[in-house]
């Protein structure tokens, strides 16, 4: 991926199942300086007024005339919210740490998309942009985030000075009422070789 473009994956996503997006390369990758590659909001939907999110740890919905919306999960739990006393809890987390290969999951009412799962396999691995699967903020009044999705990168050698990102969405604040935000996701990398630095 050139110096400057940006790059964005589509996920494929049906309720609660959802296929990540996998560049399987017989060579090596490269991602430029200033160079993104995204998958921000391309996991599973958020909820609309009144509904969860979709996922399978998605954040939930208050039966309120409000609809109050918990944060969705993935490599964290979803935020909680309550209305008039009674708690929402937000998504459970879910997948392989070491084999992330999960989309993050909707927030709940108006609730932001999940964060994409991205899949790099290839020789030799150099990053000096960013990739991105975050999840979205919340919309609305009380939206909850969306989680933030998975990246996993195999790899023989590893180097570069980019970042990766899968940070869960914020939630909406309509005032008075708190929607959850959105969990985070997951990250790995299996390598042999590297001179890249790691840092969390």
């Amino acid at each position: 991926v050139t110096n400057g473009a940006t790059t964005q994956f589509a996920n494929n996503h049906s309720g609660d199942n959802a296929q990540g997006i996998t560049l399987n390369l017989t060579g090596n990758f490269t991602l430029e300086t200033n160079a993104i590659l995204t998958g921000t909001g391309q996991g599973f939907p958020g909820g609309s007024s009144g509904t969860r999110g979709q996922g399978p740890s998605a954040g939930n919905v208050s039966h309120t005339a409000a609809s109050v919306g918990s944060g969705g999960g993935n490599g964290g739990e979803g935020g909680n919210t309550s209305h008039l006393g009674v708690y929402y809890f937000g998504g459970n987390y879910t997948g392989n740490p070491f084999n992330p290969v999960t989309p993050g999951s909707g927030g709940g009412a108006v609730g932001g998309n999940g964060g994409a799962a991205i899949k790099i396999v290839a020789q030799t691995t150099t990053i000096n942009g960013n990739i991105t699967a975050n999840g979205e903020h919340g919309t609305g009044n009380y939206g909850g985030g969306g989680a933030g999705g998975s990246i996993l990168i195999t790899t023989e050698n590893i180097t570069g000075t980019g970042y990766l990102f899968t940070t869960g969405g914020n939630s909406a604040f309509g005032g008075e009422l708190l929607a959850g935000g959105g969990g985070g996701g997951r990250i790995a990398i299996h390598y042999n070789n590297t001179n890249a630095y790691f840092n969390n």
